[in-house]
């Protein structure tokens, strides 16, 4: 199983834009993604401590709680907003955990923009560089506007926003969470495996145990009274 999500991890690296931010000092630059490692366990071998038991430690309680709500009050698969947020912020040196590759990218750290979603947000823009791949393979770098939040949640509602306005015309029809993630891969990312590669994410984190939970099962199994600092101790077994 270790072999198998460095493997996807390996990949979601390949996806996540490669971008330089001179936020809080003009000089200073900050990698928003280098090249991590993941010695995350399967959710199998926490099953008896918590609901969320192997779940990546830097995915947090207000993450997980906003992707919840969020599939309450719009329908999408909380699985699939957990999965793009591992996929595209994941495995990064910000934050907590950030000094063994288990943390947020700078764009998710800095400007909690977990999703790589651009243009302007609430909080302003981050004009960063990012890497696109192009129909026939290639990648490009191009410096383009990040969105920038005040925080996870401000962001995990945008991102239900964005998929009702621009995904409605994809989305329509789909009947699972797989169907859904395969739906708006496409237009949501240029790398080809986009899709795949949550797939991928999904089944190794038993991310579809979220979508048939409620905020109050959440709450209920324990998850809200644990620290991130509790979600980080799984991986240290």
């Amino acid at each position: 199983m270790k072999k198998i999500i460095a493997a996807v991890v390996s990949v979601c690296i390949f996806l996540v834009a490669i971008v330089q931010s001179f936020a809080g000092e003009a000089d200073k630059k900050q990698s928003l993604l280098l090249y991590s490692r993941s010695n995350s366990h399967s959710s199998n071998n926490h099953g008896g401590m918590s609901n969320m038991a192997g779940i990546p430690p830097f995915i947090t309680m207000e993450m997980l709680e906003a992707a919840i709500q969020t599939q309450e009050e719009y329908g999408y698969p909380a699985s699939v907003c957990i999965a793009q947020a591992i996929c595209e912020s994941g495995f990064g040196r910000y934050g907590p955990g950030g000094e063994n590759g288990q943390g947020l990218s700078g764009l998710a750290y800095n400007y909690k923009n977990l999703f790589g979603i651009k243009g302007t947000g609430p909080a302003g823009s981050a004009y960063l560089q990012t890497q696109e791949q192009l129909p026939n393979g290639t990648f490009i770098t191009i410096q383009q506007p990040f969105r920038a939040y005040h925080s996870y949640t401000e962001c995990i509602y945008d991102r239900a926003e964005l998929l009702k306005n621009v995904y409605s015309d994809l989305i329509e029809g789909t009947t699972t969470a797989d169907e859904f993630a395969l739906a708006i891969a496409g237009r949501w990312a240029t790398a080809h495996v986009y899709g795949n590669t949550l797939l991928t994410l999904m089944r190794n984190y038993d991310l579809y145990r979220l979508d048939s939970m409620t905020i109050e099962d959440l709450h209920n199994s324990g998850s809200s009274e644990m620290t991130d600092s509790d979600i980080h101790d799984w991986f240290s077994d």
